[in-house]
């Protein structure tokens, strides 16, 4: 919600601006923080399956014949959606469809290989492999689309920089610690996307080079961001 407005504003004026941001902040995100979170994702610990554990056997058997009826009506939407953007992106770019391909085959076959590999070791391999993809899908696009040969380069810098940050934190604050470094290094990256899009939103209104220091000035309201007048030099409000 408060990205929105800016995200609209380049979405008119500049959408291959916005389409270098939203692919940019989405890899980082999923690669460097979702995924290897999602790993460490453990339900046994909560409060509810320790109370079904102690709940009667009619009990939990409805609960795991409910559990599977929603399951499959999660699945096989999201089963049916995979598939069809597997046949789009064929019928589109072969070349894209098996370089995503070959990346799952390979996550695959490297699990089933080292079945007893551990969870950083598992987090490394998914990273690889869900990088790849991003940055397959950032080059293909933005190269066909608008010949951008450079902003997956880029991309493909920055998810090596906020892995090895990652592993950096876990490798040296062990435990909580380590946790909390992770945290910080995401909040610290939102709020630099955050003001490069003000930044880039500024550099389409007033026509200058985004390296320009003017678009990279503060702006002081969160609530009139969809007025071109928050994007001037100088942001005067009235009455």
């Amino acid at each position: 919600m408060c990205w929105w407005p800016c995200a609209d504003f380049l979405i008119e004026h500049s959408f291959h601006t916005w389409l270098v941001h939203f692919s940019t902040y989405y890899a980082v995100v999923v690669d460097a923080w979702l995924w290897p979170n999602l790993l460490h994702f453990d339900p046994s610990k909560w409060h509810i399956a320790k109370e079904v554990e102690h709940a009667p056997a009619e009990t939990r058997d409805a609960l795991a014949k409910t559990g599977v009826g929603l399951a499959i009506v999660m699945l096989l939407p999201l089963l049916a959606c995979s598939v069809m953007a597997g046949i789009i992106i064929w019928r589109q770019n072969p070349r894209l469809f098996l370089t995503i391909s070959v990346a799952y085959l390979t996550v695959v076959v490297t699990l089933v290989t080292f079945r007893n590999a551990s969870l950083p070791q598992v987090a490394v391999i998914g990273e690889v492999a869900i990088g790849s993809i991003f940055i397959a899908l950032a080059r293909e696009q933005l190269y066909s689309a608008f010949d951008d040969k450079m902003t997956w380069r880029m991309q493909c810098i920055v998810l090596l920089v906020m892995v090895g940050l990652r592993h950096a934190a876990e490798l040296y604050l062990p435990g909580t610690a380590g946790d909390r470094g992770q945290a910080a290094l995401v909040l610290v990256f939102q709020l630099l996307c955050k003001q490069w899009l003000l930044a880039q939103c500024s550099a389409v209104h007033l026509s200058l080079p985004c390296w320009s220091s003017a678009v990279w000035a503060p702006r002081r309201s969160t609530v009139l961001l969809g007025r071109d007048e928050v994007y001037a030099r100088r942001l005067v409000l009235s009455r």
